[in-house]
């Protein structure tokens, strides 16, 4: 009984979790793009803006990021 019902509990949170996680690297994630492509403008790299709106590009800056956010 008691692990069932842990389990239920977990499969929930889980869910709740999830999405979480990703609108906060996403939330990171863009700040972090935000900076490199300006550094990359300061550079003279033109192309450097469309790095801001690839979101793979993105969710990992912030997936790395929030490593030292703990």
């Amino acid at each position: 009984m008691l692990r069932s019902t842990l389990a239920s509990i977990l499969e929930k949170a889980s869910l709740w979790l999830a999405p979480s996680f990703i609108m906060r690297a996403l939330s990171i994630g863009r700040a972090l793009a935000t900076a490199n492509v300006n550094a990359a403008l300061m550079m003279g790299n033109r192309s450097a803006t469309s790095w801001a709106s690839d979101a793979n590009y993105v969710l990992l800056l912030g997936v790395n990021g929030m490593e030292g956010r703990r």
